[in-house]
C-alpha cells in the first residue's frame, strides 16, 4: 500500500476521533459508525502491512464505501452549516431539508446495493472473519445513515411546518386588516 493511502487512512481515522472527542450531540449510531470506521481503516492498514490476501479486496470495498459516503455526506454536511447559517429562512432549509432526506435514503439503499454485489461477487476470495465482519459493519454504517435520514425527515416535517404556520398567520392578518378597512369604510 502506498504512503498516500497510509495518510489519507490515517485522516479519515484522525477526523472521526476528532468528531468523537469535540461533538457537543452525537448519537449512539454515529459513536458506532465512527468506530466501526476507525476499526476498518486500521485493519486495511494492518492487514496491508502483512500482506493478507484479501487487502486488495478491503481496499476495494474500503473505496466503495469511501466514495459514497463523500457523494452522500457532503450535501447533509452543507445542509447543517446552512441551518446554522440561514436559521429564519424556513421555507429555503424545508426544500433543503427534504433534499437531503431524499439524498442520503437513496445514496444508503444505492451503496448497500453495490457494496453487496461486490462483496457476492468476492465471497470466495474472502476469509470466514471477513465474511463475517463485513456485512456487520455494513449495517453498522448504513443503521447511521438511515438515521441521519430520520433526522433530515423530522427537520424538513419542522420547517414545512413552520411556513405552514407563517402563511396562516398572514392569512388571518390579511382578514383581519380587509375587515377593519371594510368597518372603517362602513363607518
Amino acid at each position: 500500500m502506498g504512503d498516500i493511502l497510509v495518510i489519507s487512512a490515517q485522516m479519515l481515522v484522525g477526523m472521526f476521533i476528532f468528531e468523537l472527542i469535540y461533538r457537543t450531540k452525537i448519537s449512539p449510531i454515529s459513536v458506532v459508525h465512527h468506530m466501526a470506521s476507525i476499526l476498518i481503516a486500521q485493519a486495511a492498514i494492518t492487514i496491508n502491512i502483512n500482506m493478507n490476501k484479501d487487502s486488495s479486496i478491503e481496499f476495494l470495498l474500503c473505496t466503495v464505501w469511501g466514495a459514497f459516503d463523500i457523494i452522500s455526506e457532503s450535501l447533509p454536511h452543507l445542509t447543517i452549516i446552512l441551518y446554522r447559517v440561514y436559521p429564519n429562512s424556513h421555507r429555503f432549509l424545508a426544500a433543503l431539508f427534504r433534499v437531503a432526506c431524499f439524498t442520503t435514503l437513496l445514496g444508503t439503499i444505492t451503496e448497500t446495493i453495490v457494496a453487496m454485489y461486490l462483496f457476492g461477487q468476492l465471497w470466495s476470495r474472502w476469509i470466514l472473519p471477513f465474511k463475517i465482519a463485513t456485512p456487520v459493519l455494513h449495517i453498522a454504517f448504513s443503521a447511521a445513515q438511515f438515521h441521519g435520514t430520520r433526522i433530515f425527515y423530522r427537520l424538513w416535517r419542522k420547517q414545512a411546518k413552520i411556513v405552514r404556520d407563517q402563511q396562516d398567520a398572514e392569512k388571518v392578518e390579511e382578514g383581519s386588516e380587509a375587515e377593519t378597512e371594510h368597518t372603517r369604510r362602513s363607518h
